[in-house]
């Protein structure tokens, strides 16, 4: 464009076309040019992706919300009558005796078949597995009775994304067919944890507070060459929570005198989070 305007002013410039220096001049000119023009362009690039908009925050302070508000509903040793103590993990009875993976997760599929919900629901609700949606699980400390491990205590409390999460849940516990898919699940595991076991499950009609439904189940193990084992397993579900209390015992049935005291502090505290 120079070229052809400095032709047009009449100015005396031919001899300048046909020098060699004035032509390496002009590719000098030219390749400056184009590469000012990149580097332009390089920095509107570098600029605008500096100004982006920034990252979503992380659900990090959610997650650490709902893993402190688990560990808020879980049984106290408050809960408990005087005497009772927290159980160093080594004192712990494990009650009832846990059966190989290979025998949980056949149990769980059928179990879940016999429902027809999913397996993940199964394992969630009833052995170590997570919930679909979960956002926290926490596990309370064991509680030894004053007599010791022949009674013990704990809990554990889930969150869930959202109330309908948990609201779908109490359908498993409604469905007719629950009892009888409950017995086959864990007479299944108690032969697979110890041979020739048995068990027999009673359901247990539990009150909870407004705002929460409770189901309640007490399994009785004969375990050969280990005599009877009761635990107990009371299932909490309002708001976003489901929190399970879990007594058990040597062979005594359970003291409703110390059960019911703790079920009621709980369930209290699922209620009060539910609001």
């Amino acid at each position: 464009m120079r070229i052809s305007k400095i032709a047009s002013t009449g100015i005396v410039c031919a001899a300048l076309q046909y020098t060699p220096l004035v032509s390496a001049l002009l590719v000098v000119l030219l390749v400056v040019a184009l590469v000012g023009g990149a580097g332009y362009v390089i920095s509107k690039r570098n600029s605008s992706s500096s100004t982006s908009p920034p990252a979503p925050p992380s659900s990090a302070s959610s997650t650490s919300a709902d893993t402190a508000l688990a560990g808020s509903i879980n049984l106290r040793l408050s809960d408990l009558p005087a005497g009772w103590t927290e159980a160093p993990p080594a004192q712990a009875v494990v009650r009832p005796p846990v059966a190989p993976a290979v025998t949980q997760a056949d149990a769980t599929n059928t179990m879940a078949s016999c429902l027809n919900t999913s397996y993940a629901i199964v394992s969630g609700l009833f052995d170590g597995g997570s919930l679909p949606n979960e956002t926290s699980l926490v596990q309370s400390p064991a509680f030894l009775s004053a007599a010791g491990s022949s009674f013990e205590m704990g809990s554990k409390t889930m969150t869930m994304a959202s109330t309908g999460e948990v609201q779908a849940l109490n359908s498993v516990f409604t469905n007719p067919k629950f009892p009888a898919c409950y017995q086959q699940y864990m007479g299944a595991l108690a032969a697979g944890a110890v041979p020739g076991a048995t068990v027999q499950v009673q359901p247990v009609t539990l009150g909870g507070p407004a705002g929460v439904q409770a189901y309640g189940i007490v399994s009785t193990y004969a375990l050969p060459g280990a005599g009877t084992e009761v635990v107990g397993d009371a299932y909490m579900l309002g708001g976003r929570v489901v929190s399970i209390l879990q007594p058990s015992t040597n062979g005594p049935a359970i003291d409703s005198s110390v059960f019911t005291p703790a079920f009621d502090a709980v369930a209290g505290r699922v209620a009060t989070a539910s609001k």
